[in-house]
């Protein structure tokens, strides 16, 4: 009888093994729906019609000095230039703050030759809001062989990301293309 109760108790224990695996097995497979789901994150990509009436290109008469144009354009209102990237992609930024508000606007812009006299200046820009929050700063104090004790000391304020987004508003787009072109009349002028 040992036997066959310790048979039927092994057998007991590779079932519940058999069904632990299998709610893993489930588990594992609901975990990955949820994250292939996004966890209910809408998807903006699906309301991108990629349509050619945008605020983010606009073909400029003028020739070379287009891209030059362009540079100038956002140097002479404080932009800051970022490293330099490939030929005719220029990144700069430019920073406000108020009060406890951090806004940075990136702009990208890329100037194209369209091989007849005119470039296409293509302009995206990004804006970033970061909010300055508290972090508890603790002191630590180590005595001998005792040990050691936290106590909060006080507080410092960090910049945080609250908000990210492409700028969308076509009259940003149409002040910086209407600069634009304000300059590189000037320079033909010359």
């Amino acid at each position: 009888m040992r036997n066959r109760t310790s048979h039927h108790h092994n057998d007991a224990e590779a079932g519940n093994t058999g069904c632990r695996w299998i709610l893993c097995f489930l588990l594992a497979g609901l975990t990955a729906c949820v994250m292939l789901s996004g966890c209910g994150t809408p998807r903006v990509y699906r309301d991108e019609a990629f349509r050619p009436d945008t605020p983010y290109s606009k073909r400029i008469n003028g020739g070379e000095i287009v891209c030059t144009s362009v540079r100038r354009a956002l140097l002479n209102q404080g932009y800051v230039v970022e490293a330099p990237t490939e030929t005719g992609v220029l990144n700069v930024t430019k920073a406000f703050q108020r009060d406890d508000e951090m806004v940075t606007l990136r702009v990208q812009t890329t100037c194209m030759d369209n091989q007849d006299g005119s470039h296409t200046v293509y302009a995206s820009a990004q804006q970033e809001i970061s909010e300055l929050q508290p972090i508890k700063q603790p002191l630590g104090l180590t005595i001998g062989p005792v040990g050691g004790i936290t106590l909060p000391s006080g507080s410092a304020r960090i910049p945080v990301t609250v908000k990210r987004e492409t700028v969308q508003d076509p009259d940003f787009y149409a002040r910086l293309y209407k600069h634009i072109q304000q300059l590189v009349d000037e320079a033909r002028k010359r």
